[in-house]
């Protein structure tokens, strides 16, 4: 597999660890984990991803209930998050 790939592969699995751990809430000094809030750390990818594996995000979206900021070029484009959150 080209390495490119195989990092990209490590990344979405570090994501969904991520995700199965709770929100970050960042405070003046401190760093914590809160449920049921924006996730900085898993809640951004790339729309490219969104579309080559909607499946897969739909069933996170709908399991973690949290938004899902989609990247294009870098830069924040589109917020999705489950029905029922929201």
């Amino acid at each position: 597999m080209a390495r490119h790939v195989v990092e990209e592969v490590e990344r979405q699995s570090d994501l969904r660890r991520r995700a199965e751990s709770g929100s970050t809430e960042f405070a003046s000094n401190s760093v914590r984990k809160v449920p049921g809030m924006f996730n900085l750390e898993s809640g951004i990818d790339s729309l490219t991803n969104f579309k080559c594996q909607t499946a897969d995000v739909l069933r996170q979206l709908h399991a973690s209930a949290e938004p899902l900021v989609s990247t294009v070029n870098g830069k924040a484009d589109v917020v999705v998050q489950d029905a029922a959150a929201y």
